[in-house]
């Protein structure tokens, strides 16, 4: 019985257990996912097959080389995604475009030869390929995603053919051709590097993963940076930001850890999200023309203690301080409306927090484990107070309850081991049963006859009766 499921000469699946394989002649066609996952070391196509769809050779990891015959014209995304240790491919003549995630994470392969009849290479083409270190353009290709090469740590140069028409490589950083769009620097670059006068745009994931970039100095010419475009620059410590950039976008410096300081222009008008997440920032200050920061835009800046908002923002988005644990003190604006989803969750040094009378929601988590947090200030312009809000608030003693909540929901002054006082409004009319888990300590002050009183004594509360 074959261990071939073939069908008007499309491979569709292979059903056996051989490691080296050859595929019968006449086949013409490998199918979507015809040999994903299979333990195959190597397979030998014949010259009758024209196209490899989609994920054909995908999540074989076991797979070290093969060949593809001059007479394959068509390979689909993903074709031979996650082959781990695949160390050598020879392409066909014939292909015209690589597509979207046809190598990534083909972490083993060492080398390849992009055929010169190749127009296109696709998004994540060879992402995270960790061993290649020479990339070679033919002079056929017109449109190479900013995505293609992401991850690829050793690339040591991009060279680009004289007769190519849409791209060009100066010291192995690739541009277009006009040198107006810096599209990739290669990931082993080191040291300083100088963005020549005259460039426009840096790309989407042009530095990203140059680990050994230490300062970069961007020309007053560039108008525009792309996302990501210095995602886990490792060790950039210094790198100037022009004053005609109106946005930074999507991850622009995630996890560059030794970037201690930047300065922001007043020409910048939205900060998007996760755009310094895991930065290594001190301090930092926005402008007030800023009217947008996004969600993590700041997370996980273990460092940041100093911060200065602009009186020009909505919203605190979501987690964008999450995390940041020297973070001691921040002032919120008189503009902002909302406090989003975890906004300081987890930050450990915060120990104050004045909540201005513009807010009118702070939303789930807000607070949660802000261990310091001792003094809490909070408007009556709030209606509710969210879940798990204030929950492993370890150092909060007393907590007020806005004249203008109705309700306090699960969990949301749980886990405040020190708690010991929450003065509640006759204006609350719902707290939920978990509202105060394993704050053993709290009593409830209230007036006598108050829906606060009555729930102190169904969840057996200390009850302290005031005049409100």
């Amino acid at each position: 019985m074959s261990d071939f499921v073939i069908e008007k000469g499309t491979l569709v699946k292979y059903t056996g257990k051989e490691t080296d394989i050859i595929i019968p002649y006449g086949v013409t066609t490998i199918g979507k996912k015809a040999f994903k996952k299979c333990k195959i070391k190597s397979v030998v196509i014949p010259g009758s097959v024209t196209e490899i769809c989609d994920w054909a050779f995908s999540y074989c990891k076991e797979l070290v080389e093969i060949d593809l015959p001059d007479s394959v014209t068509k390979m689909g995304k993903g074709a031979f995604k996650n082959c781990f240790n695949l160390i050598r491919i020879r392409m066909p003549n014939g292909i015209t475009e690589i597509n979207d995630k046809s190598f990534w994470c083909c972490y083993s392969l060492k080398n390849i030869k992009i055929p010169d009849k190749v127009k296109r290479i696709g998004d994540g083409a060879f992402a995270n390929c960790c061993e290649l270190t020479n990339i070679t353009i033919p002079n056929g290709v017109t449109s190479i995603s900013t995505s293609a090469f992401i991850g690829c740590r050793q690339i040591e140069m991009f060279s680009v053919g004289v007769k190519n028409t849409r791209y060009s490589a100066t010291d192995g950083v690739l541009f277009d051709k006009k040198q107006k769009k810096l599209v990739k620097c290669p990931a082993s670059k080191a040291g300083m590097y100088i963005i020549p006068d005259g460039v426009k745009e840096i790309c989407s994931y042009a530095f990203s993963s140059c680990e050994n970039i230490t300062d970069i100095t961007i020309p007053n010419s560039v108008s525009h940076i792309g996302k990501c475009a210095f995602r886990d620059c490792r060790n950039l410590k210094r790198v100037n930001l022009p004053s005609e950039i109106t946005t930074i976008e999507d991850h622009t410096f995630f996890l560059c850890r030794q970037l201690s300081e930047i300065h922001i222009p007043d020409s910048v008008t939205s900060i998007r999200e996760s755009a310094f997440e895991r930065c290594g920032l001190n301090t930092i200050s926005i402008p007030d023309s800023v009217t947008y920061i996004g969600n993590n835009a700041f997370a996980l800046c273990w460092d940041l203690k100093d911060v200065k908002l602009p009186n020009s923002i909505s919203e605190i988005s979501a987690n964008m301080f999450a995390d940041c644990h020297e973070l001691t003190s921040i002032t919120i604006p008189d503009s902002v409306k909302t406090i989003g989803y975890n906004a300081f969750a987890g930050c450990l040094s915060l120990d104050e927090i004045t909540v201005p009378r513009s807010v009118t929601d702070i939303y789930v988590s807000a607070f949660w484990d802000c261990r310091s947090l001792k003094n809490v200030n909070l408007p009556n312009s709030i209606t509710h107070i969210s879940a798990n809000v204030f929950s492993n608030c370890g150092n909060l003693t007393s907590f007020t309850v806005p004249d203008s909540v109705t309700e306090i929901y699960e969990l949301a002054l749980s886990y405040c081991h020190n708690l010991r006082t929450v003065r509640i409004p006759d204006s609350v009319t719902y707290i939920d049963d978990e509202a105060f888990l394993k704050s053993e300590k709290v009593s409830i002050e209230s007036s006598l006859g108050s829906y606060a009183g009555q729930y102190a004594h169904e969840h057996n509360i200390d009850f302290i009766e005031i005049k409100l």
